[in-house]
């Protein structure tokens, strides 16, 4: 801790146990690793196998996500030197929260029919992402709505039907 990296040490611990296994060996990152040819650090290259998804993770967070918190010269070193690898983790579509945030999402618009029980609604969203819209007349016991939806663009319009002329709490989730 007196050296002041224990987020980067904790980072590399975790990328061992929640990457290694899945990735270490796979053929993409193996192809990816021999196309960049190069390490970021010696460990890496010394123990190609055991240490280079930790480290390089390490290193593709900085470069890609926390760019604030290094030199400039760095990052372009980082991505010179493993840019395949950059482009193997980006491609894995990682949810990194709470280290990097997620988007808000908010509605945007909002209509109640009391008449017809009908609720049209409009939020942003993330494209391609499954939602789950939930109904709750007490905010203890929720029930789904029968049909998730996916977003098929950076907002994302929807109605349903609500059965009922209560007061409903409505929230939307995705996995």
């Amino acid at each position: 801790m007196k050296d002041g990296i224990l987020e980067e040490t904790l980072i590399h611990e975790a990328s061992h146990t929640s990457l290694d296994a899945a990735h270490a060996n796979a053929a993409g990152w193996r192809a990816a690793q021999e196309a960049d040819d190069e390490f970021v650090f010696s460990w890496a290259r010394d123990f190609s196998t055991r240490e280079d998804v930790a480290e390089s993770f390490l290193s593709y967070l900085a470069v890609c996500h926390l760019a604030d918190r290094i030199p400039e010269s760095l990052a372009i070193e980082i991505r010179e030197f493993i840019a395949n690898r950059i482009v193997y983790f980006d491609t894995l579509d990682l949810d990194l929260y709470p280290l990097i945030p997620r988007p808000l999402l908010a509605i945007k618009s909002l209509y109640w029919d009391r008449t017809n029980g009908k609720l049209e609604f409009s939020r942003n969203s993330v494209p391609n992402t499954k939602y789950f819209i939930e109904l709750s007349s007490n905010l203890v016991k929720w029930t789904p709505e029968p049909f998730g939806l996916t977003a098929s663009d950076s907002e994302m319009p929807r109605s349903i039907w609500i059965a009922t002329k209560q007061p409903v709490f409505l929230r939307i989730l995705s996995p």
